[in-house]
């Protein structure tokens, strides 16, 4: 099931027992591949918030726990309220979710710990988008590191993506990262892209590193996805 604002209003129990019942198959799907290419950290550490079209609440979903194999799911108010259990955490929840309100073309935001993005997140190094099958993608060139992790990260990736509209996500300064998209499976898509291209520049540091595209390579990467 599609998960994006193109998904009709789910406006009866019915409808969003059946927008909650697609989003977390979209996560066991996802998690599933991201854990055999190797992705997703042993731990399962990360979140899915998706955007509940047409209303101010979103989808709140976990990767599936490793040793239980429970994928816990709920649904939240953009306040951070509805799950007492949640209250701890309810607004840092409500900050990221005020993305959504900022920016309606994102419906999907996902908090993710993986090998390579979190080599980037442990060194405190912004993440150049110098891998051809990221850079298709994004006319962004980088993903900025988080440092500061006193502000709430929703609230730093709104002032980010005031300064760079093309932004796909933020690196967390000795944790992991933060991306976001339209819809579940194409923002994980873009996710295993992003640890895919952190990977071969991490290894590319053996080597004297990564360079910076030939003459007209990003355009020619932007052409084959329309961006240009």
């Amino acid at each position: 099931m599609a998960t994006s604002l193109s998904f009709a209003d789910p406006d009866t129990d019915a409808e969003l027992a059946a927008f909650i019942e697609g989003v977390r198959k979209d996560v066991a799907h996802a998690a599933e591949v991201l854990t055999r290419t190797g992705t997703l950290v042993a731990s399962s550490t990360g979140f899915i918030l998706q955007r509940i079209p047409g209303q101010e609440r979103s989808v709140l979903a976990n990767y599936p726990d490793p040793w239980t194999g429970n994928l816990p799911i709920t649904v939240i108010n953009f306040d951070g309220s509805g799950d007492e259990k949640l209250a701890s955490v309810a607004d840092t929840m409500a900050g990221f979710q005020q993305v959504f309100v900022v920016h309606p073309e994102i419906t999907t935001i996902i908090h993710i710990h993986t090998p390579y993005l979190g080599a980037y997140a442990h060194s405190h190094t912004e993440f150049p988008l110098n891998y051809a099958a990221v850079a298709r993608h994004t006319l962004s060139r980088t993903m900025p590191v988080l440092i500061d992790r006193r502000p709430n990260e929703g609230v730093l990736i709104i002032e980010h993506l005031k300064r760079d509209p093309h932004l796909r996500g933020v690196i967390e300064g000795n944790g992991g990262a933060t991306l976001w998209g339209d819809g579940v499976i194409p923002t994980n898509k873009f996710i295993l892209l992003a640890e895919e291209g952190a990977k071969c520049q991490v290894l590319a540091a053996a080597l004297g590193g990564t360079r910076e595209f030939g003459p007209a390579v990003l355009d020619e990467q932007w052409a084959r996805t329309g961006l240009r």
